[in-house]
Order: structure tokens, then C-alpha cells, then sequence
């Protein structure tokens, strides 16, 4: 018995790279205070949106698939994502005149984040040749499966007052999450640019929709002028667990054990528009059986 939509079809095997832009998400800012402060003149606040998708970056996917016709075809890509960007930049340089002494200060606060995401992308094609290129459309699932975020928040600030007194800290909170799986969709316009029989160049832009809620996050740093209290503290005390609902309880008295930190699940938007470039192979036909 054969299955002449599999058996007679040809296959392919897409390599591709590209970056996407965020698509919605969360709204933060950056701010730049500069200046003088006094009893009659105040500093100037400089406010600026910005826009965050986690999903922000570039991503590299490697694609297999089959063509059952000229029209249509089934495949099932493996994507790699991985973003750096920074959030909630809070920078400042002015003078605070208190009438009985002058402060210098300097400031420096930012959140930076580190996303990193494996998922696989069962999806469908439509193509259609026009003069030499191949034209298409794609509709196809992501499905994540390793996703992770490192949050890294840093606070630097130094006053120097009139007097010479100089009082300066630092100050670092750095929070890992992790688990969790999220379903969403993509959709891909592109063209595929034959250079043989065998081989060609691929280009599409896309966009994608995914929401990721995380399983627990885990507090891998917390320092102030280099001291860090986690450092002897034990995993558990150091992680939150992320469900749909619970109960504060707390339980107290030898033996009662610990009870895990909770919290109500938060998605983080992953969504992004971008493109990709990559190399087209076909790889001959499925029916040699």
C-alpha cells in the first residue's frame, strides 16, 4: 500500500537565519535626568517609550519538507532564538542644590535581558511560479520547547556633596526563569531564487504570535557594594513557582517543613515581525521504497 501524497513527493531541506523586530509586548521607557535642582529651578526628566518583545533578536531555523505538488507542501522547521536587549534605562548627571549643601549625583539603573528559545514549527505551504522564482505563502504552528530568560537588573549611584563626602553603591538583582511551553502561530511571505535544479536562495518575511508564561524563576543574584546573602542559601529558598492559583499559608513550628514561594503565572510576549534569508535544497523524491 503506498500513500502517493508522501511516496511521490520531493524533499527539501531549508537553512535560514534572519532577526525580528518586536510586535506589540510591553511598553517600558528610558529616562535621562540632567540639571539643576534647587528651591527655584528643577532638573530635567528626558522620557522616551520603548516597546519590548522577549522574543526580540535573531533567530536561525533548519527546515524539512515535502513537496506533493506544485502548489502544495508539508514541513516541519526547528528554530533557534536568542535575544539581547536592554529595558528600563534610568540614567542621570545633575546638581541638587538643598540650600544647606550641594549634591553631585550620577546615576546609572538598567534591567538587560537575555532570552533564549528552542521551538519546532510544523506548518503548510502554497507556492506559485511566476517568470523564474517561486513564490509562497506559509502558515505554520510554534510550538516552544526549551525556553529560558535571564533578567539581569543593575543599579550604579554616586553623590558627591560640597563638603568632598562621597557616598557611592552598587547594586545587582539577577533573576533566572525557566520551564513552561507555549503554542502560538507564524505567518511567512517569500520567494525561493533557483540557481539549479538541486539548489536555490530562499527570502521571506514573517510574523509570529506567541504568548510564554514561565514554570519558576530562580534569584541568582542579589548584591549590594559585593555582598550577596543568597550565596549560602539553598535553591529552594531562592525560587518562586509560577501557578493559576494558591493560598498563603504560612507554617510555622518544628518539622512543619517550607512551604514553595507562589505566584500568579505571567505571559511574556514573544511576538515579532522580521525576515530571513537562507539556502533552498531539494533532495530528491520519497518514493524509493
Amino acid at each position: 500500500m503506498s500513500l502517493p501524497g508522501i511516496y511521490n513527493a520531493q524533499v527539501y531541506l531549508d537553512f535560514s537565519t534572519g532577526y525580528g523586530f518586536p510586535l506589540g509586548g510591553k511598553t517600558f521607557y528610558e529616562r535621562y535626568d540632567s540639571g539643576h535642582e534647587s528651591a527655584t529651578t528643577n532638573k530635567v526628566q528626558s522620557y522616551r517609550q520603548k516597546n519590548i518583545s522577549y522574543g526580540t533578536g535573531a533567530s536561525q531555523e533548519i527546515t524539512i519538507g515535502l513537496k506533493h505538488n506544485d502548489l502544495i507542501s508539508t514541513e516541519i522547521g526547528l528554530n533557534y532564538t536568542s535575544a539581547n536587549q536592554r529595558i528600563e534605562n534610568v540614567t542621570g548627571n545633575y546638581t541638587d542644590d538643598m540650600g544647606w549643601t550641594t549634591v553631585q549625583s550620577v546615576s546609572d539603573i538598567n534591567t538587560k535581558l537575555h532570552t533564549r528559545m528552542f521551538s519546532v514549527n510544523p506548518g503548510i505551504r502554497f507556492e506559485t511560479k511566476m517568470g523564474g522564482s517561486q513564490f509562497f505563502l506559509k502558515m505554520a504552528a510554534r510550538v516552544s520547547l526549551l525556553t529560558s530568560l535571564h533578567r539581569k537588573y543593575f543599579v550604579s549611584s554616586r553623590d558627591t556633596y560640597s563638603s568632598g563626602n562621597v557616598y557611592s553603591w552598587v547594586y545587582y538583582n539577577d533573576r533566572y526563569y525557566s520551564g513552561g511551553m507555549a503554542i502560538g502561530g507564524s505567518i511567512a511571505l517569500g520567494w525561493t531564487i533557483p540557481v539549479s535544479p538541486k539548489f536555490g536562495f530562499r527570502f521571506q518575511v514573517f510574523a509570529n504570535a506567541l504568548n510564554w508564561s514561565p514554570k519558576k524563576v530562580k534569584l541568582t543574584r542579589y548584591e549590594v557594594n559585593g555582598n550577596d546573602p543568597t550565596i549560602d542559601k539553598e535553591d529552594d529558598l531562592l525560587t518562586t513557582f509560577y501557578v493559576n492559583e494558591f493560598t498563603e499559608n504560612e507554617i510555622t513550628g518544628q518539622g512543619a517543613g517550607w512551604v514553595p514561594n507562589n505566584d500568579i503565572k505571567e505571559a511574556y510576549p514573544f511576538s515579532t515581525y522580521g525576515f530571513n534569508i537562507g539556502l533552498h535544497f531539494n533532495l530528491g523524491t520519497s518514493n524509493k521504497r
